[in-house]
């Protein structure tokens, strides 16, 4: 679907205004703070000797996946 077709079928009411801009909030604002904060309690993950990760039940190798990953892929 493309930008025109969404636009065209979405519906200009309040609620429909209301929902759009909420979303838009989320997956602007809220969304990338919530990953890089999620990134920065991993660093400190990695930062644990291999027998309190297990004890949390967390594998390293999950740990440096995340950490690979650009902070928006998560």
């Amino acid at each position: 679907m493309t930008t025109q077709q969404y636009i065209r079928n979405f519906k200009l009411n309040s609620h429909g205004l209301k929902a759009f801009f909420a979303k838009l909030k989320h997956n602007l604002y809220c969304r990338p703070r919530t990953c890089l904060k999620d990134r920065a309690e991993y660093k400190k993950l990695a930062a644990l000797p291999d027998y309190l990760l297990r004890d949390v039940g967390i594998r390293r190798g999950e740990i440096n996946v995340k950490l690979d990953k650009p902070f928006w892929w998560s």
